[in-house]
Formats: C-alpha cells, sequence, structure tokens
C-alpha cells in the first residue's frame, strides 16, 4: 500500500501533507516578499529602503530553504495542522499588517510604540514594565545604530520630522 491510502481522511485534513504545506507555505511567503519589495519602492529616500529589503532578502531565503524542506519531507503527514487557533493567529496577524504600513506612513519609531507592546502582550507577554522596557531598548538600539552610527534616514515620523 502507498502512504496515501493508509492515512485516514482525518489525519489528511487535520495536518495535511507535510512537504505540500511547506512548500505553499514558502509560495506564499514570496509573495508577500513581492509585495513588501514593491512597496519599498515608496520610501523616499533610498537609504531608507535598505533595511526592509535586507530583512526581505533574508525572508526570501527562508521561504526557499522551506520550499526545499517540502522536497525532504515529500507525502510525509503532518502532526500538527498549521495554524492551530485562526483568531490568535489572525490576532497577531493583523497587528502585523497594520503596522507594516503604519511605518511608512506615520513613520517607523511611531508605528513600534505601538505594535511592539500590542504584540508583545498579544504573544503572552502581560508585564507592561517589560514590555515597555524592551520597546524602549529595542527604539533607542534601533535609533542609535541607524540615525546616530550609520547616519540612515529611517521613514518621515509624522508628529516629530
Amino acid at each position: 500500500m502507498t502512504d496515501r491510502q493508509t492515512n485516514s481522511p482525518s489525519e489528511i485534513v487535520s495536518g495535511g501533507r507535510e512537504g505540500l504545506r511547506d512548500q505553499v507555505s514558502a509560495a506564499i511567503l514570496m509573495c508577500i516578499v513581492a509585495v513588501f519589495w514593491w512597496d519599498a519602492n515608496t520610501i523616499s529616500a533610498f537609504e531608507a529602503q535598505m533595511y526592509p529589503r535586507l530583512v526581505l532578502i533574508v525572508l526570501a531565503a527562508l521561504a526557499v530553504l522551506l520550499f526545499l524542506r517540502g522536497f525532504r519531507l515529500g507525502g510525509k503527514v503532518a502532526d500538527q495542522p498549521v495554524v492551530s487557533s485562526w483568531t490568535a493567529f489572525l490576532a497577531f496577524l493583523v497587528p502585523t499588517i497594520l503596522y507594516a504600513v503604519a511605518v511608512g506612513k506615520i513613520g517607523f519609531f511611531t508605528s513600534s510604540i505601538v505594535y511592539i507592546p500590542l504584540v508583545a502582550y498579544l504573544i503572552g507577554l502581560r508585564s507592561h514594565w517589560l514590555n515597555a522596557l524592551v520597546s524602549f531598548v529595542f527604539l533607542l538600539a534601533t535609533w542609535l545604530v541607524f540615525v546616530a552610527l550609520f547616519a540612515r534616514p529611517l521613514p518621515q515620523e509624522i508628529f516629530w520630522g
């Protein structure tokens, strides 16, 4: 018997074929990379486009590795579904998409002040002081590296230009 014949329909529906699942996920990631690569053109300063594009290159490379992993896994039935809670997934995805759009519209620091603590809270970090501290340290480090040290402009801030 083949692998397909030995698996019950409930196994296939709940987890799916792991190799195919990875390849579809990789294709979706590559589409996301393409959209945000194109969106980076809207950032007026060329130097400010470099960081988002560097992150996108890393994401694309990881998507390629995920796609290749799909060949190795082949038709193996996945143990768990990709998304176990659609509510939790959407609660993370929607703010992330809004953040990506907001960075270009209202600025990196303004968007990050809202996004970082919100996502930290959504993933279970309930300490408001710790969330504020992590946000502050991240934003300070980003400012020191990109603005002060390398003199690279970040997207224009709407409140303190």
